[in-house]
């Protein structure tokens, strides 16, 4: 009986020793700072997207450095739902969190216009 005791007591540390460690990698992933070449462009969610396509997304054009922990990371933590479309530009460095929070908010897309005075006759 304590042998067998033992081994569940072995097996749960084991259990426990791994999800923190998970947890550690997720966090500190998603936490850190990422330099990217994409910061003066203009990166388009499309309307309909799912969380894996908007993370795969970013993480070919280099926004994301682990789309594996940023996936982990909305899986358990985040809200998944809460991504909206729209055309996005990230400074750089950013960290997933950071990206994520700014996909959670939203933002549209604005063109400063000016028309010098007389250019509305005809």
């Amino acid at each position: 009986m304590k042998r067998i005791l033992a081994i569940v007591f072995i097996v749960l540390l084991a259990a426990g020793v791994a999800a923190a460690g998970t947890a550690f990698w997720i966090f500190r992933s998603v936490n850190a700072k990422h330099e990217h070449s994409r910061s003066g462009e203009f990166v388009r969610i499309e309307k309909g997207s799912t969380p894996r396509q908007i993370i795969d997304l970013l993480a070919s054009e280099g926004i994301i450095s682990s789309p594996s922990a940023a996936n982990l990371y909305l899986r358990l933590f985040g809200d998944s739902k809460g991504l909206q479309a729209g055309v996005y530009q990230f400074k750089s460095p950013i960290s997933t969190i950071d990206v994520l929070k700014q996909l959670e908010k939203g933002q549209d897309l604005t063109v400063k216009l000016t028309i010098p005075e007389g250019f509305t006759r005809f």
